[in-house]
């Protein structure tokens, strides 16, 4: 699936799934949640998948500093909870390791480290050590992004590092199924944030 298409389908799933009730959590679910739904496609392998690779990358840059601007302008609270019980030297350091696992992940073949549970897994411990609260919206974002590409016809390895993936080859990533997809995200995403804005109205 496009890149735009993850995003969609993360941010309505990581909405949808948990259910925010305050401006921090609706900022944290749309942002983190978006970061992790197109994060995974860091790993692509042709020099035309690397541009998009640099797009998906730019895109969570400025996804994060938009996080960081709401939170200081709104009083959000992020940057706080950020540095309760920890110092700034873990927080530096977990940023490196979120960045060094990416770095890895980006050279590997398309499909494998990045697409996999133990990938989830190890950015999501990084993310625990710099902000708990944030795990579980980038856990959803990562899944769903998981999620749709199973359904393609090039296998994804879960697993890794064992060699076997698993795909149900039922849609190619461009076409009608991507099409789909990305309006039902969207449609889906402004319903949860419209719910959001009704109910703190």
């Amino acid at each position: 699936m496009l890149g735009k298409t993850h995003m969609a389908v993360g941010i309505a799933a990581t909405l949808a799934f948990t259910r925010p009730t305050t401006p921090t959590e609706i900022v944290l679910s749309i942002g983190i949640g978006g970061v992790g739904a197109v994060i995974s496609d860091i790993d692509v392998d042709t020099s035309e998948s690397h541009r998009d690779a640099d797009k998906i990358i730019a895109m969570a840059t400025i996804i994060m500093i938009g996080i960081g601007v709401l939170d200081y302008f709104f009083h959000l609270g992020i940057w706080d909870k950020m540095k309760s019980n920890k110092t700034v030297y873990q927080v530096v350091i977990a940023g490196f390791a979120f960045i060094g696992i990416c770095i890895y992940g980006k050279e590997q073949p398309h499909r494998s480290f990045m697409h996999s549970f133990l990938a989830m897994g190890m950015l999501s411990a990084v993310i625990a050590v710099i902000y708990p609260g944030a795990v579980i919206y980038f856990a959803v974002g990562f899944l769903s992004h998981l999620a749709l590409d199973i359904f393609n016809y090039k296998k994804v390895r879960l697993f890794y590092p064992a060699k076997k993936g698993i795909c149900f080859r039922m849609f190619h990533a461009y076409g009608m199924a991507n099409d789909i997809a990305f309006i039902t995200g969207v449609i889906v995403a402004l319903a949860e944030a419209a719910v959001f804005v009704w109910k703190n109205l």
